[in-house]
């Protein structure tokens, strides 16, 4: 997600380049359309211990987003990884004919923010020694032929440290929208605490990278 315009003539993608935390302008929200708009306002699991696992704050302006950059914080995340940011985006931000419904709620987070870095979200949660938790998270993907939206998304989870999944979504191929893929894991907790990470894992040039609905429940 970036600033300063500049066009991809062959796929007419308007492409968003430096670094402004509030861009201007908002277009309506897409019909309904399958598996990308399904979720749409809907609610995380209730019994999620993780804290805004849905991204609703901080409240970014409608049509907009406001990124944060590795080491800053904000309700219940810390941003970590390598030296760049990510955004918190309303699920009305639009450009170059894109939109992007949120999968949770009605924000989301752009994992590669104005920076296309490896950056991404960290947060330790309270769990129970010897119990059997899962990690579900949405992975968001717009596809484009060209360009630096790119054709797939994916995001790393990291659990204490260790990388435990690489979650790439594929889909949206022929569509305007992002569209939400859901992968999970299941980890027997050590100890009374557990930190979660997931780190953008896509290429510096593609700069879509969603992420919603962040989730630790027991199994």
């Amino acid at each position: 997600m970036k600033t300063h315009f500049r066009y991809w003539a062959v796929a007419g993608f308007l492409s968003l380049a430096a670094c402004a935390q509030t861009p201007n302008g908002s277009l309506p929200a897409p019909p309904s359309n399958g598996s990308a708009a399904a979720a749409r306002g809907a609610a995380p699991p209730g019994s999620s211990i993780v804290s805004n696992g849905s991204f609703e704050k901080p409240t970014v302006p409608s049509g907009s987003y406001t990124t944060f950059s590795t080491g800053q914080s904000f309700d219940g995340w810390k941003v970590v990884g390598a030296n760049g940011n990510m955004a918190v985006v309303s699920d009305t931000f639009t450009y170059g004919g894109y939109t992007f419904p949120a999968g949770c709620g009605h924000q989301l987070v752009d994992l590669t923010g104005s920076s296309d870095s490896a950056t991404g979200v960290q947060q330790k949660v309270k769990v129970v020694a010897g119990t059997t938790y899962q990690i579900s998270f949405l992975v968001g993907n717009a596809w484009a032929a060209s360009g630096n939206v790119g054709q797939t998304s994916t995001a790393l989870l990291y659990l204490n440290g260790k990388k435990i999944l690489k979650a790439t979504n594929k889909k949206g191929k022929g569509l305007t929208h992002m569209v939400w893929q859901k992968f999970s894991a299941t980890f027997v907790a050590k100890k009374n605490s557990a930190t979660i990470k997931l780190i953008n894992g896509d290429p510096a040039s593609d700069t879509v990278n969603g992420l919603d609905c962040v989730a630790v429940t027991p199994a």
